[in-house]
């Protein structure tokens, strides 16, 4: 039986980008996803060497590792995904973000 999953989108992409909230990065990788912006291929991860590394050593994706281990029987595993920017998309920052800089 897979184990639940208890933190969606665990990621410095947030941090990496200059948000605000980095705590709410979950959240907005979700809600793109959700409209169909992003896609976010389950069960598939990239393959270079080391890709993941710089996530899963980061301070604050180890403290949420620590306390989610504090709360479950099991060792806290990480799904590893990787997002893409879907063809709709493409047609959001062409016209939402690209006609920005134009005005």
């Amino acid at each position: 039986m897979a184990s639940p999953l208890l933190r969606p989108f665990v990621t410095t992409i947030g941090f990496d980008a200059g948000c605000e909230h980095c705590e709410l990065t979950g959240t907005y990788l979700n809600n793109l996803e959700r409209l169909g912006l992003i896609n976010i291929p389950r069960n598939k991860q990239l393959v270079a060497e080391g890709i993941y590394d710089r996530i899963l050593k980061d301070p604050a994706i180890k403290k949420i590792e620590e306390e989610l281990n504090a709360l479950e029987e099991h060792k806290t595993q990480f799904e590893k995904n990787y997002a893409t920017v879907s063809e709709l998309g493409k047609l959001f920052i062409a016209a939402c973000v690209d006609s920005r800089d134009k005005t």
